[in-house]
Formats: C-alpha cells, sequence, structure tokens
C-alpha cells in the first residue's frame, strides 16, 4: 500500500516529503536562518547600513513566513495535509475489506439500496470481456476502486 503511494510520487514530491517530519522543519528553520544571517551579510558588503540591512533580511523573512503559512493553510483548507491523506486511505481500506466481506446477495441488496444498477456497474468495470464475466462483488470492488471517497467532516453540520 505505501509503496504503491511511492510509486505515485513525482521526484519534486519525494523532495517535499523529505522535509514533512519534525527533523525536516528544524532543518528548513536553520537553513532559513543561515540564508537570512548570509543574505544580510550581502546586503551591507553592497553598501547599505547595518541598521537597513537588518530591516531588509527581516522584511525577507516575513515574506518567506507569511508563503509558507499560506501555503500550510491552503493544504488544512484543502485537507491535503499527511493526515488527511493516510487517513482517507485508511478508510477505503476498510470499506473494501468490509466490501470484500459481504456475500453476493448482501452486495446486491447494498447497490439496490444505494442506487447502483447493474448496467453502471458494466459500464464501470469497461467493455472488455474478460471484466464483463466478474461476478457482482468484484464489479463493486472494481468500482469502488476507481471512485474516490469524499470525506465528510461532522463538525461542518448539513
Amino acid at each position: 500500500q505505501a509503496a504503491a503511494q511511492e510509486a505515485e510520487m513525482s521526484d519534486f514530491d519525494k523532495f517535499l516529503d523529505r522535509w514533512n517530519t519534525r527533523g525536516g522543519v528544524l532543518l528548513g528553520c536553520t537553513l532559513l536562518a543561515v540564508f537570512l544571517a548570509m543574505f544580510k551579510m550581502g546586503v551591507e558588503a553592497a553598501g547599505v547600513d547595518e541598521l537597513s540591512a537588518g530591516n531588509w533580511s527581516s522584511f525577507v523573512g516575513f515574506v518567506i513566513l507569511m508563503v509558507y503559512t499560506s501555503q500550510y493553510l491552503n493544504r488544512v483548507a484543502t485537507k491535503s495535509t499527511t493526515y488527511a491523506e493516510q487517513l482517507r486511505m485508511y478508510e477505503r481500506e476498510v470499506m473494501m475489506q468490509r466490501m470484500k466481506e459481504l456475500d453476493e446477495e448482501e452486495i446486491k441488496a447494498l447497490c439496490a439500496e444505494v442506487g447502483v444498477s447493474m448496467e453502471e456497474l458494466d459500464e464501470t468495470v469497461g467493455s472488455d470481456a474478460a471484466l464483463k464475466e466478474l461476478t457482482t462483488k468484484e464489479k463493486v470492488l472494481a468500482m469502488f476502486k476507481q471512485s474516490t471517497v469524499r470525506a465528510v467532516d461532522p463538525r461542518a453540520g448539513s
């Protein structure tokens, strides 16, 4: 399961994922402090007085902090944090396991209850003749794997 997620990640995503640890945050803060100190020294070397160079480095640090904070808040708002993604994967796996435990009659009753017809199941699995020979349970599992699970926040109200 984790290997499948790793295979889906691009190189850039893998690079960013390395920073999603406590050590990554500490290293990032250290690198930021070193960058800002070097920036201040560079501005001073360019002939700006020490007080103005400090103001400029503080401004640059503030801008970097605001960009980071806005990106984080965006990830929280869109539920694309690591925790939310892990929770979504866990919920999907639990539902898949529960679906596997049901027998054919329970699957058919469940499909009827939620309004999924046999034609919709056939459309979902495709037009390949081998796929058409799948049992109803296998078709439902295939449909569930292809769908996305929308997490409902109970605190959001109706």
